[in-house]
């Protein structure tokens, strides 16, 4: 998680997967890079948000093995968009000695931003 930039929580479990929330702290100094005078969320920050929610969903660390789709469809503004309602669903697929997680996630503030379909494995904390 990078430090302070957002605070997960509400997690609802669905029949497919869970929904939960994340807030933006819209003072974070990423946004002084990203870009200055008109603040935009980072594409692999909002990707970072969708990795933490599922790894504390399932409880245990995951990383990116693939990214199938990832659409920005409008940009996250943190001073328009501080809370995120994300939808999540998740597909256990079983690979030689561990199971990964399809995911397919869709983003939304007052409208749809961002939707993501990717496949997420256990994190090797050993490289």
């Amino acid at each position: 998680m990078i430090d302070n930039l957002y605070f997960i929580s509400d997690y609802i479990k669905t029949d497919t997967g869970f929904e939960c929330m994340a807030r933006l702290n819209d003072s974070h100094p990423v946004y002084k890079g990203h870009f200055p005078g008109m603040p935009v969320m980072p594409g692999v920050c909002i990707m970072e948000i969708v990795k933490t929610c599922v790894s504390e969903f399932l409880s245990i660390h995951l990383s990116y093995s693939m990214i199938q789709e990832c659409k920005f469809l409008m940009p996250v503004l943190p001073d328009k968009d501080r809370v995120l309602k994300i939808h999540v669903d998740l597909s256990p697929q079983n690979q030689d000695s561990f199971v990964s997680y399809k995911i397919n996630c869709q983003i939304f503030s007052a409208d749809l931003k961002v939707k993501l379909k990717a496949m997420l494995s256990p994190k090797n904390d050993t490289l």
